[in-house]
C-alpha cells in the first residue's frame, strides 16, 4: 500500500488502483491510516492506550 496526492489536494492510501482509505486533508494523516491498516502502532502511548482499550472491552491483546 502507498500514499498518494490527488489532483485535488486530498491524500489517499491506495493498494494498487484501489482506494483504500481517504480522502484525508495532509499527507501525515495518511500515512497514519496507513499504518493502523496495517497494525503498526503510531506511537507507545497510543500503544498503551489501544491495549488498556482492549482489556476494558475484553478483546484480544
Amino acid at each position: 500500500m502507498i500514499v498518494s496526492k490527488h489532483p485535488d489536494g486530498g491524500y489517499c492510501v491506495m493498494n494498487g488502483a484501489s482506494i483504500v482509505a481517504g480522502p484525508f486533508e495532509t499527507n501525515s494523516d495518511a500515512w497514519r491510516a496507513l499504518d493502523r491498516l496495517e497494525g503498526d502502532p503510531i506511537n507507545p502511548a497510543e500503544k498503551k492506550s489501544e491495549w488498556i482499550a482492549s482489556k476494558i472491552i475484553g478483546g484480544a491483546a
